[in-house]
This record gives C-alpha cells, structure tokens and sequence, in this order.
C-alpha cells in the first residue's frame, strides 16, 4: 500500500483511540477525526489537524496546525491546558520541512513553555533525510520517533509513540 501523510495520520489517530481513547467517542474521519482520552488524572481531547497560536518576538502572532493534538486538562487543576503537539513526516522528507516544524516547535515551546510536549514522528521510506539528521534538525521536541516506512501496519512499531503520550497524561 501506497501512505501519504493523510493516511498515517489516520493510522496514527485510530491507533492512540484504540489504546488510550474512551470507548465509543470516537467521531469524524480524516482531518475531522477526534475522541476523548479518560483516566484518574485526566480528561483529554485528540484530534486531527487541530490549531495552536504562538507569539513572536516582534510582537505578531503565528499559528501553528499539528497534525494531531492533544489537548490535556487535569482533573485536578481543571483549568490548567496542557498539550501534546504530534508531527507527522514521510518519505522522502526533506530537511526544510523538518526545518519549518522545528521553526514552530521552538515558539510553541516559548508561549507554552512546559504544557507542550512536542513530538516529531518521522516514517521513513529509505530516500531523503536519514533519521538521524532528522532528530538533530528536531531538537526543540520533546520526542523524535523514527519507524520505517515498511513497519507502518505492524502494532509493534507504534509502542514508542503510545508509551511517550501515557507519560504525559499522569
């Protein structure tokens, strides 16, 4: 099978439901797709192509749209947001579109400062940037994940991701 970017996300998105999501929340497909994740700590929302606003230094504001979002609130601080910003590149990447994502990753970080984690996932077909100029180009990220692009429908490949975003909803 052939992947664009939309379909891992798709991939992506069904597979954090089908570990962490709430039984029976989730809606919508592609880019509408969301459901919610509840545990004793948290009550969460994921969805696809969802927008955060970033200040820069100049005064102006930017936004940025992750392909997927997470958007945390403790249940104990209800009104303290938190977010993990998921970043999804295939193929035959290139380093400027690593470089745009770090771009805003890096703003991200300074408006939201520790209620972002960001993570970069990176399927990689065997062409273009090698995974480890990737994850020097994706330093402001809190995670860099590489899978190859053949392992895309294997569970396994996906436990690296699930493990990283349970450890930010305790």
């Amino acid at each position: 099978m052939e992947y664009s970017e939309n379909i891992i996300r798709d991939i992506v998105i069904k597979i954090i439901y089908d570990r962490l999501g709430a039984k029976a929340s989730f809606q919508g497909q592609g880019e509408t797709a969301r459901f919610t994740i509840e545990n004793d700590f948290v009550l969460a929302k994921c969805a696809a192509e969802q927008s955060l606003d970033y200040d820069l230094p100049n005064g102006y504001s930017l936004s940025h749209k992750s392909d997927i979002l997470i958007t945390i609130v403790r249940k104990n601080h209800a009104r303290d947001k938190s977010y993990v910003s998921i970043e999804i590149k295939h193929k035959s990447a290139v380093t400027d579109q690593f470089k745009t994502r770090t771009f805003d990753m890096l703003h991200l970080k300074q408006s939201y400062g520790p209620q972002i984690y960001g993570i970069m996932l990176f399927v990689r077909a065997g062409k273009g940037i090698s995974l480890m100029q990737a994850k020097k180009i994706c330093y402001p990220f809190d995670k860099f994940i590489g899978i190859d692009y053949s392992e895309v429908e294997k569970p396994s490949a996906w436990n690296e991701l699930i493990a990283a975003i349970s450890g930010v909803l305790v």
